[in-house]
C-alpha cells in the first residue's frame, strides 16, 4: 500500500497537551478551561489552585463538593480531561505518536519475548497469502508444466512500509521478467509480404498442456459458467433457511397433533363408559333424560376434537411433502455447490501450475504475479506485528487492572493505618495492645500485603509487555523492576504507636511510588491500543483487500491467456509471433547487389 510521508513536519501540540495532564500547573488548567469554553470555572479553579494531578485523582463528586460547582460542570471537566489525557504525547524524541504517519515501532526479535514459537510462526505463514495446491486426483489432473507456489518466498524487510510499492513491484517484476532475446538482424530494403501462419499469444510459447487436460479445463469452465448463472451459491443459504423453518413448523404441528390425539382418546373413552352404563353422579336420581343429555354433549365434543385432529393431520401431510421437496432441493443445491467448488479448484490449480514463474505469460501476467508475490511477506509481517502488539496490549491491560486493585487495597490500608495511629493516642494506656486495635492492625497489614503482591504481579506483566515492544515510550523499566521486587519486608511488631506510624509511613511511600507507575502503565495501554486500532488493523485490511483484488485480476487474466492459447492451438499455431523488427533506416545500397552480411536484398 502507499507509504505515508514521514518527512513532513509533525503536528505541533500545545504545552498542556505535550506535557501530560499529570504535569499540568494551575495556569495550564486555566488555559485548558478557556480552550474548552469553561470560562465561568476559571476563577474557582484559580482560587483553589487546582492542578492537573488534582483533576486526575479527584472524582466528579469530590470536585463538585470541594469546588462548589454543579454536577454537570464536574462531569464536563472529567470527560474533557479524560479525552485530553487519552491523546498520545509527543514528548519522547525519536518515537512517532501519530498512528496515521510514520513507521510502526519495531517489535522484539527474540521469540521468547514475544511469546511465540516456531509452530506459531508457521501457523501465521500458513494463514498468510500462499495458495495451497490440492493434491492431484483422477478427476482433477494437473498440467504437465512445473508446479510451483503462486507466491515465491521473499525475505521480508524490517518494516512493511519502508519502501514505496512501485519500487517493490518494479523490482519483483524485473526478477521474473522474460529472458532477453538477441536483437534481430537489421533488414535493408523492401519487405515482401508472405502468408502469415497462426501464432500463439505472446508469452505462451512455453506452455504445454495435453488434450485431455484442455478438455477437462473447458468442461470445468463451462460448468462454472452454468452453475454461476443458476446462482446456486446464493440459492443454497435461502433454501436451507426455508427447510429449517419448515422443519420447525412440522415439529410444532406434530406436538399439536399428539395433544389432540390424546384429547380425542380421552373423550372417546368417557363416551364409551357413559354408553356402556358406568355409574356417574345423578344416574339413578335424574334417570334416562340426564343420561341422554350427557351422551349428546360428549358426542358433540368428541366430534369437534376429531375435526381438529383431521385438520391437523392434513396440515401434517402438506408439511411432510414440503419438507421432503425442500430437503431434495437443498441436497441438489449442495451437490451443485460442491461441483462448483471442485471446478473452481481445478481451474485455479491448473492456471497456477501452468503460469507459475516468469517463463510462461506475457509482461502483464508476470507483473500481476510479482505484485501478488510481493504482498505475501508484507501481510505476514503485519499479522506478526498485530499478534505481538495484541499480546503486549493484553499484558499491559492486565498490569493496569492489577495496579488498580493494588491502589484500592493500599488506599484502604492507608485509611486503616491512620485510624490505628489515632487510636493509639486516644488509648487510656498508650503503648498497650487492645483487641480492637489488634484487629485493625491485622486488617491493615493484610490489605497492605495483598496490595504489594498485586504490585509485583503488575510489574511482571508490564515488563513482559515492554520486552515485546522495546520502543514503548514513557515506560521506565527500572520502575517496573522495583515494582516487581516489592517494597521490602514488613516489621513483625504489632499494635504499638511506633510500629503503626512506621507502617502508615511505608504505605504512603508505596502509594507515592505507585502513582507515577500507574500513569505510565495507563499511557502504555492507550498507546498500544492506538497503534492496533488506528494503524495495524487498517493496514492489514488494506493489504488483504489489495491481495484479494490482485489475485482475482491475475486469475481472470490467466484464464484469458489460456483461452487464447487453446483457440490458437485449435487453428494450428505452434509458436509465438516473432518480435517486431527494428525501425528500417534509409540505405544507399543499390537494389540487386549481393550483401554478404544480410544475404541477397530484393
Amino acid at each position: 500500500i502507499p507509504t505515508r510521508d514521514t518527512t513532513a513536519a509533525p503536528r505541533m501540540a500545545s504545552k498542556s497537551h505535550s506535557e501530560g495532564v499529570e504535569k499540568w500547573t494551575n495556569s495550564d488548567v486555566l488555559k485548558f478551561l478557556e480552550r474548552n469554553d469553561l470560562v465561568a470555572l476559571v476563577p474557582i479553579f484559580e482560587e483553589n489552585e487546582v492542578t492537573g494531578l488534582d483533576l486526575l485523582l479527584l472524582t466528579e463528586d469530590e470536585l463538585r463538593s470541594m469546588l462548589g460547582i454543579t454536577k454537570l460542570q464536574a462531569a464536563k471537566v472529567k470527560a474533557l480531561v479524560s479525552s485530553d489525557a487519552a491523546r498520545p504525547d509527543i514528548e519522547e524524541p525519536g518515537v512517532s505518536h501519530d498512528f496515521q504517519t510514520g513507521a510502526i515501532p519495531r517489535i522484539s526479535d527474540r521469540l521468547e519475548d514475544c511469546g511465540e514459537d516456531e509452530a506459531e510462526l508457521s501457523d501465521l505463514r500458513r494463514a498468510g497469502t500462499g495458495v495451497s495446491l490440492p493434491a492431484p486426483t483422477a478427476t482433477a489432473p494437473t498440467a504437465t508444466a512445473v508446479v510451483a507456489d503462486e507466491m515465491p518466498t521473499v525475505s521480508p524487510a524490517t518494516g512493511w512500509l519502508l519502501q514505496p510499492p512501485a519500487a517493490t513491484a518494479t523490482a519483483a517484476a524485473a526478477a521474473v521478467a522474460q529472458p532477453s532475446t538477441p536483437p534481430p538482424p537489421r533488414v535493408v530494403g523492401t519487405v515482401i509480404p508472405m502468408a502469415v501462419a497462426p501464432m500463439l499469444p505472446p508469452g505462451t510459447g512455453a506452455l504445454q498442456l495435453d488434450a485431455h487436460t484442455v478438455a477437462l479445463y473447458q468442461r470445468s469452465v463451462a460448468s462454472i459458467t452454468q452453475l454461476e448463472g443458476e446462482r446456486v451459491a446464493q440459492e443454497l443459504p435461502a433454501a436451507r433457511s426455508r427447510l429449517a423453518a419448515t422443519r420447525k413448523r412440522l415439529q410444532l404441528q406434530e406436538g399439536k397433533f399428539e395433544e389432540l390425539r390424546k384429547e380425542e382418546a380421552k373423550r372417546n373413552k368417557k363416551l364409551e363408559e357413559l354408553v356402556g352404563g358406568k355409574w356417574y353422579p345423578g344416574k339413578y336420581i335424574l334417570g334416562a333424560k340426564r343420561r341422554e343429555e350427557k351422551i349428546n354433549r360428549k358426542t358433540e365434543k368428541l366430534e369437534a376434537v376429531s375435526q381438529k385432529v383431521r385438520a391437523v393431520a392434513s396440515q401434517l401431510e402438506e408439511l411432510h411433502a414440503a419438507e421432503h421437496q425442500q430437503s431434495n432441493l437443498v441436497s441438489e443445491l449442495a451437490a451443485k455447490c460442491t461441483a462448483l467448488d471442485e471446478a473452481r479448484s481445478f481451474c485455479s490449480t491448473l492456471l497456477q501450475s501452468a503460469f507459475a514463474g516468469g517463463a510462461v505469460g506475457d509482461a502483464r501476467e508476470n507483473m500481476l504475479e510479482a505484485e501478488v508475490a510481493a504482498l505475501g511477506p508484507k501481510i505476514e509481517e503485519v499479522r506478526r506485528f498485530k499478534s505481538v502488539y495484541g499480546k503486549a496490549y493484553e499484558l499491559m491491560r492486565g498490569a493496569r487492572e492489577a495496579l488498580d486493585q493494588a491502589w484500592q487495597m493500599l488506599e484502604s490500608a492507608s485509611g486503616l493505618a491512620t485510624i490505628d495511629v489515632a487510636s493509639n493516642f486516644l488509648s487510656p494506656i498508650p503503648m498497650m495492645n487492645s483487641p480492637g486495635g489488634l484487629m485493625v492492625d491485622i486488617m491493615k497489614r493484610g490489605q497492605m500485603r495483598q496490595g504489594v503482591e498485586l504490585c509485583q504481579v503488575a510489574g511482571e506483566l508490564a515488563l513482559k509487555s515492554r520486552a515485546m515492544v522495546p520502543d514503548m515510550p514513557r515506560v521506565d523499566a527500572e520502575k517496573l523492576r522495583r515494582l516487581r521486587m516489592g517494597f521490602g519486608m514488613m516489621d513483625v511488631v504489632f499494635d504499638n504507636l511506633i510500629s503503626d506510624m512506621m507502617v502508615a509511613s511505608k504505605i504512603r511511600g508505596i502509594l507515592g511510588a505507585l502513582r507515577s507507575v500507574v500513569s505510565d502503565v495507563e499511557y502504555a495501554e492507550r498507546w498500544l491500543h492506538g497503534w492496533i486500532s488506528g494503524r495495524i488493523d487498517g493496514d492489514l485490511r488494506v493489504l488483504e483487500t489489495t491481495l484479494s483484488s490482485k489475485r482475482t485480476e491475475l486469475h481472470s487474466y490467466r484464464m484469458h491467456l489460456l483461452e487464447q492459447w487453446i483457440a490458437a492451438r485449435a487453428r494450428g499455431a505452434v509458436s509465438e509471433a516473432p518480435p517486431p523488427p527494428l525501425a528500417v533506416r534509409p540505405s544507399t545500397v543499390a537494389i540487386g547487389m549481393p550483401m554478404p552480411a544480410y544475404g541477397y536484398v530484393l
